[in-house]
């Protein structure tokens, strides 16, 4: 008889969602009073069903109509199946969506065969309503459903499992299921199978059948079972029950059930299933610890499932194992389902150790397109989903056989890759109840990615930008390197957009790496490098030492010249303790530093090579200058990679010296217009129809800004004014009156307002999170207050997490972040100050213990937080640790950071002992500098180096300030003091310097001998031992240091120099030491006019050079290399050289000696009249001079680029003359001989082009003496002879009276005899002094005399790369020799025309005006002023 007692409504719609026996149970006990065990005898049916998985996919695409056809179809085969089970007594426990699994509990008195027989007449029963639903056709398609039963029979346990603070579930388990599984596996379609011991239950006379495999037996459909019915009662109870059976669902689905206008609607939807499979060691031999074990790791799973938005919808303890299946992305949607799925994946892949009776754990994943909903009858019901995604997944939990793992779908795969999970493929695999080949991939792990949340949906108002990245991202696929920066202010949406470029590219098969910088680890050295390495080599905080040494080496394998030295320099970056090798300890930081580049500069590469590779830096403005260094190290190599850099940042300066690159792309985000800003509040606000009137007053506060406008919706919600429609829907409505809404003025008055919303522990966790930083993990906040628990703590952040205030970063440790930095701003300014250094002060400590392996690794942050703790000695410390360890790594800038600091610090700290401090505070000086010197801010090392100078008493130390001292002015320009410094350094080391220019000689001769001695007997320079190495390096260094200032200030020391540092060298054993000695000697030698042997011994500099892996060093031996080919006129090879040069010199980023490479190329460019290439290269020179305050070389670019701009016809003649002026007094002022010559010599050229008679004759003696005093033999610059002769040949042909003449006749003289005896040596020379002596002979006697000197000039010159000296001695013989003047000067404007020299054609001009003859067809081009008065020829 039917119940007539009431039921509560709430009631009668839960009691279907639960087996009766458990209802009826709660009406008199609560939930967790339910026995978590209980013995069941009875029997079990098993009921399979085939067919729903190609209906769901063949309705799949029809819309709703499909919709609608499938659940009919559902919904009838289940009532028809469900209201026989029930009518003979069957309880449902299990609940999928394609079978169930119901137990026919024996009643009091009731004999086993009469529970089998009653199982046995409902299986029939069951098989007989399903016929009709073998041949189907919905919506014009064919289908046909079939099902197989098996029955068991025999003791089973019913267990509760889970936890009272989530829900609780029944299951059962036991044998009798195992014998139900393996009943239904042996039966066909339509029929019914009892295991041995059911069969052995029936009567004898209903036991009709035939005999299957393992003693099964089929039951024949017209056995003769009879069977008394025994209805489940109906279901009763009041309001008293809603509250215990809400304890038995999971919580997201009992509020859709109480909350839904009508039943479950079911929908097609992407969802991601999770199947993990499970067995128990010794699930046979002590059934109670089988049960205690699994329901502690059901709790488990329950609670991780929960935290990472799941659905544990089911359990399964048949034939499988033991596997419990969660479904993420419904009932409710999850944009990064596929991700959360994987994170859970690891998690329990991690958590195994805790759970030792585990013996194999399988996991399958796969996402697709499937029908959720509810599956049922109005009797009994269950949330399920259907769809070959289902059936995939259950088939990757078990596809490696019983091998331990995860394995994905292609679909899975592909969204976890974006996520940060590394995967590797498997195979091609055909899964059983699939119909397509599947493609197999496995989880490795996790990687680090807290990125991917912020990537999806489409971006608005940002169209353009958008597609100006993605050309760049286009272009770098197609190998055409980019970098790419997106600036804007806080919360413009930079964070997004660029996110939503990372998940283009990794979509488009692109690998992305990414780092992020915070500000308080602005000054810790290569912090999102670090993150980016980890990355490329696939280390994982998991992974053991070994683990993690050997992807180093697989990483670092094929690198050129990268041995295994360089193993624990990489790892010291990535925060692991490894002691270095002799080879790399020992190395010059800059040298290191340079080579540290070079190795992530090819590990890149190499990837790039594999497959596409995108570099997100975010947050770009608080990295440090190391990290700034490397990554424009980096920008201008990837032209030609398949390498995308891609940085968001505010607005600033950090990557100015990009800004000239063809591959530089900036994009700078402004605020939304208010058409795009509307847009943008209607997707937040999701409200139908829009509120224009909300919009409008939203609108006007805040301020186009993105991430404002969703704090503020979000802020809305939070308060109670926006709620959603109905449960389910995604549409939201308002549901309070918006009189009294208030709305803030700014982004932080928003966030405030919904931290003041949390509750008490949610905003301790926000404000404990804030001192930590953007980004947290929960071990770390529980040590800063442990008094709140880990549950209570991860309740908090799981919290945090739905409202949007904080992200997941990685699960392992469980790390977080903070959405956006504002946010933790906000959080972090609302603690008291006293509240914020107490905590300050805890975190410290707990990273110091945590870090005490490697506390060099984490000094800068140590020393932030316990400063910010007001913990000063302390903060000392670890902020001379953090300078040392920076300036170990050349990172110069952040070293300087520390150093300053460190001696304010010094100053305020209330000393133990007074004299330990003094010596502290001294040493700490001199190290800022040395790194002020390293960083090329010479003029506060200067200063530095004094200070300490001024009280050291200690030889040794007085050695070292000198030698500090002399490179700063060395480096500044300033030749005499450098010369000064470096020299008393040597004496303090115990070197002598000769005395007189008479013991100059003699030891100038000695080293000579001892030279030729040595190369005849090598045992001469005997090696040294290890003892006396270090302070003999300390002189070679210091040495060569003095041959450079030598070569330009003091000719006669610098062979002595240069012999003796050449035989130290060879005594140093050192390969390095030998590319420099060598170098030197070349230079000595191709200066004296020996250049096919300098050429020998600038070659094996640049063997030893490369021998020694030296970047620098390889660099200076190609400059030499080009100088060289400068000498000997081979002008094409010294392009390549100094091109080279550069290129090498650029790529480890050091511009010192870039300089003088680029302007050995600049001047190799002008000698081949390439003016416009010329001046651009000299200006490059000059950028780099200033920014190092080199004013050598600002001399050097104020004497060159205005004489190509000159030549190339561009400026005011008056202001080029000037600055061919400013660049004579710097190099007056450093004791530059060398350029106060070149600058002369241009001083002469264009006084004699702009008719300056008296002008050219004070030049010409001032050149004259110049070049005559400068006994280096530089062609480019004994060029001089002929340029003063050339002035004084003019102004003697004009008539001069300022220089007597006379002298001027002298200067001619003898500047043609030493230019022709020099071009002996120098062929460069050849041509310019056979012009100027046929202008001399000319003069003298007559234009016979001088008409063959002037044919074999030109036919010298025809012949070499230098057109515009061709050009000017055309001119000069066309003045010279009426008979040949018309064919010379249209030969001459030819070539003048030909090197854009227009200069010279206007002097042509002036010149063929004054034979009153028409201008020969030419580009004309305007004149200047101050050229336009001047007299002409």
């Amino acid at each position: 008889m039917p119940s007539t007692q009431p039921i509560d409504p709430v009631v009668a719609t839960l009691a279907p969602y639960m087996p009766a026996a458990i209802l009826a149970r709660l009406g008199s006990q609560e939930a967790d009073a339910l026995p978590r065990t209980e013995g069941v005898r009875g029997a079990i049916l098993l009921l399979d069903i085939a067919g729903f998985t190609p209906i769901v996919v063949g309705l799949s695409g029809a819309g709703p109509r499909g919709i609608d056809a499938l659940q009919r179809l559902l919904t009838n085969y289940y009532t028809e199946m469900i209201d026989v089970v029930r009518d003979h007594g069957g309880d449902i426990y299990q609940f999928a969506g394609d079978s169930i699994l119901a137990c026919f509990e024996a009643a009091p008195g009731e004999a086993d065969g009469d529970v089998v027989q009653r199982a046995a007449v409902c299986a029939l029963g069951v098989q007989r309503r399903l016929a009709r639903f073998a041949r189907l056709e919905l919506l014009g398609q064919r289908f046909g459903v079939s099902s197989r039963i098996g029955i068991g029979f025999g003791e089973a346990t019913r267990i509760v499992m889970g936890t009272t603070g989530l829900w609780m579930h029944p299951a059962l388990v036991g044998e009798p299921l195992a014998q139900a599984v393996g009943a239904e596996k042996q039966a066909t379609v339509s029929e019914v199978v009892l295991s041995p011991r059911a069969w052995a239950a029936l009567p004898e006379a209903a036991r009709q059948g035939e005999a299957r495999e393992g003693g099964n037996h089929r039951l024949a459909l017209d056995a003769p079972v009879e069977s008394v019915k025994r209805p489940l009662p109906a279901p009763t109870g009041g309001a008293e029950l809603v509250g215990r059976c809400a304890l038995l669902l999971h919580p997201v689905l009992f509020t859709k059930i109480t909350t839904a206008h009508q039943e479950f609607a079911g929908d097609f939807r992407d969802v991601t299933c999770f199947f993990v499979r499970f067995t128990h060691a010794q699930s046979d031999t002590d059934p109670d610890a089988f049960t205690h074990d699994l329901n502690a790791y059901y709790e488990f799973v329950q609670r991780e499932s929960a935290h990472h938005g799941g659905v544990l919808l089911m359990t399964d303890f048949t034939d499988k194992g033991n596997v419990l299946y969660v479904l993420f992305g419904a009932p409710t949607a999850q944009e990064n389902k596929e991700v959360l799925a994987c994170r859970l994946a690891c998690k329990l892949l991690k958590a195994r150790e805790q759970f030792p009776f585990l013996d194999e754990l399988q996991i399958g994943i796969a996402t697709g397109h499937a029908y959720c909903g509810d599956m049922g009858s109005p009797t009994r019901k269950g949330y399920s989903a259907l769809g070959e995604v289902v059936n995939m997944a259950a088939r990757l939990m078990t596809h490696g056989g019983r091998q331990d793992g995860v394995h994905l779908c292609a679909n899975t795969q592909s969204r976890s890759q974006q996520g940060g999970f590394a995967t590797e493929f498997v195979e091609d695999a055909k899964l059983k109840g699939v119909s397509r080949t599947v493609p197999v991939y496995r989880l490795l792990g996790e990687t680090r990615r807290g990125l991917f949340i912020k990537g999806h949906g489409d971006i608005i108002g940002r169209s353009r930008e958008l597609n100006v990245l993605h050309e760049a991202l286009n272009a770098s696929f197609a190998g055409q390197g980019r970098v790419c920066v997106v600036s804007g202010e806080a919360g413009i949406g930079k964070s997004r957009l660029g996110a939503r470029v990372l998940e283009d590219a990794e979509e488009g098969g692109a690998r992305a790496l990414y780092g992020v910088c915070y500000s308080y680890e602005a000054f810790t050295p290569f912090f999102p490098w670090k993150e980016v390495l980890l990355q490329a080599f696939g280390l994982h905080d998991s992974d053991d030492t070994e683990a993690q040494l050997t992807r180093l080496r697989q990483g670092l394998e094929g690198l050129e010249d990268v041995g295994p030295e360089w193993i624990p320099v990489v790892a010291g970056i990535l925060g692991m303790t490894l002691e270095e090798t002799s080879v790399t300890a020992g190395m010059d930081a800059r040298r290191k530093q340079q080579k540290v580049f070079q190795i992530v500069f090819q590990l890149l590469e190499k990837l790039s090579r594999a497959q596409p590779l995108l570099l997100f830096f975010e947050d770009l403005h608080w990295a440090d200058y190391i990290s700034i260094d490397l990554l424009q190290y980096l920008a201008v190599r990837v032209g030609s990679h398949r390498i995308m850099v891609l940085a968001t940042m505010r607005p600033g300066d950090q990557l100015k010296g990009l800004r000239e690159l063809p591959e530089f792309c900036p994009v700078d985000l402004v605020s939304l217009d208010d058409e795009d800003t509307r847009a943008l509040l209607r997707v937040h606000l999701r409200l139908s129809p829009p509120d224009v009137a909300l919009e409008d007053r939203l609108l006007a506060k805040v301020q186009g800004n993105p991430f404002f406008i969703e704090s503020i919706v979000e802020g809305l919600a939070e308060q109670g004014y926006l709620g959603l429609a109905e449960p389910g829907s995604t549409r939201m409505e308002l549901k309070r009156g918006l009189q009294d809404l208030i709305l803030p003025d700014s982004i932080q008055d928003v966030v405030l307002s919904r931290i003041d919303l949390l509750s008490e522990t949610e905003k301790l966790v926000v404000k404990v999170a804030s001192v930590i930083g953007r980004i947290f993990t929960l071990d770390a906040v529980a040590a800063l207050v442990p008094t709140l628990g880990a549950q209570r703590l991860r309740e908090a952040m799981d919290t945090l997490q739905r409202l949007g205030l904080i992200l997941l970063e990685t699960e392992e440790p469980y790390t977080c972040l903070f959405k956006h930095i504002v946010i933790r701003d906000v959080a972090y300014n609302t603690l008291l100050v006293s509240a914020r250094e107490d905590l300050h002060r805890r975190l410290a400590r707990y990273l110091e213990a945590r870090a005490s392996d490697n506390l060099a690794a984490s000094a800068g942050l140590l020393a932030f937080h316990f400063l910010a703790g007001n913990v000063e000695d302390k903060g000392l410390a670890y902020t001379l640790m953090a300078a040392r360890s920076a300036r170990a790594q050349y990172a110069n800038d952040d070293a300087l950071y520390h150093y300053n600091r460190g001696l304010e610090l010094l100053g305020t700290v209330v000393p133990v002992d007074p004299e330990v401090t003094l010596l502290q505070t001294r040493r700490v000086m001199q190290e800022l500098a040395e790194t002020l010197l390293q960083a090329g801010h010479y003029a506060n090392a200067i200063l530095m180096f004094e200070q300490c100078l001024v009280d050291e008493e200690e030889i040794p130390r007085q050695a070292e300030l000198h030698l500090g001292l002399g490179r700063a002015h060395q480096e500044k320009g300033e030749s005499a003091l450098a010369t000064q410094h470096l020299e008393k350094s040597l004496v303090l080391r115990g070197r002598s310097l000769p005395g007189s220019l008479a013991a100059l000689g003699l030891r100038t001769l000695a080293n000579l001998l001892l030279r030729g001695l040595a190369s005849l007997l090598p045992f001469i320079l005997r090696p040294l031992p290890a003892a006396r190495l270090g302070n003999y390096l300390q002189q070679l260094s210091t040495l060569n240091s003095l041959i450079r200032i030598y070569y330009f200030a003091d000719i006669t020391k610098l062979t002595w120099a240069t012999l003796v540092s050449t035989n130290m060298a060879e005594r140093s054993r050192s390969d390095y030491a030998m590319s420099l000695a060598r170098g030197y000697y070349g230079t000595l030698l191709f200066g004296a006019g020996l250049l096919k042997r300098s050429r020998y011994h600038c070659e094996k500099a640049l063997e030893y050079a490369r021998r020694s892996k030296d970047p620098v060093a390889e660099g200076l031996a190609l400059s030499r290399l080009g100088i060289q080919a400068f000498f000997a006129n081979e002008l094409q090879r010294a392009r390549e050289f100094q091109e080279e040069a550069v290129s090498t010199l650029r790529q480890v980023g050091e511009r010192w000696e870039r300089q003088t490479s680029l302007m050995m190329q600049a001047t190799g460019e002008f000698l081949h009249s390439r003016f416009r290439t010329a001046e651009s290269l000299y200006e490059q020179m000059k950028t780099i001079g200033v920014e190092l305050n080199a004013l050598m070389h600002q001399g050097w670019a104020h004497s060159w680029a205005p004489m190509c701009r000159y030549l190339l016809g561009e400026g005011d003649v008056g202001e080029l003359c000037a600055e061919l002026e400013q660049g004579l007094r710097i190099s007056e002022e450093v004791a530059d001989l060398a350029n106060q010559c070149a600058s002369l010599n241009h001083l002469a050229n264009v006084t004699v082009r702009e008719h300056q008679v008296e002008e050219a004759a004070l030049v010409a003696v001032r050149c004259f003496k110049s070049i005559w005093s400068y006994q280096v033999l530089v062609p480019f610059l004994q060029v001089g002879l002929v340029d003063a002769a050339e002035a004084a040949l003019f102004a003697l042909e004009e008539g001069a009276t300022v220089v007597p003449r006379k002298e001027l006749l002298k200067i001619v003289r003898l500047a043609c005899i030493k230019a022709r005896v020099i071009a002996r040596l120098y062929p460069y020379l050849k041509g310019p002094a056979l012009r100027v002596t046929a202008r001399s002979l000319a003069l003298r006697k007559g234009p016979k005399a001088a008409e063959p000197v002037f044919l074999e000039a030109i036919a010298v010159l025809e012949k070499s790369p230098n057109r515009w000296e061709t050009g000017v001695a055309y001119f000069d013989a066309a003045v010279a020799l009426p008979g040949r003047r018309e064919a010379f000067l249209a030969r001459a404007r030819e070539i003048f025309t030909e090197v854009e020299a227009r200069a010279e054609l206007r002097r042509m001009d002036r010149y063929q005006a004054t034979l009153q003859a028409p201008p020969v067809e030419a580009l004309l081009l305007p004149q200047s002023p101050r050229a336009r008065d001047v007299r002409v020829m």
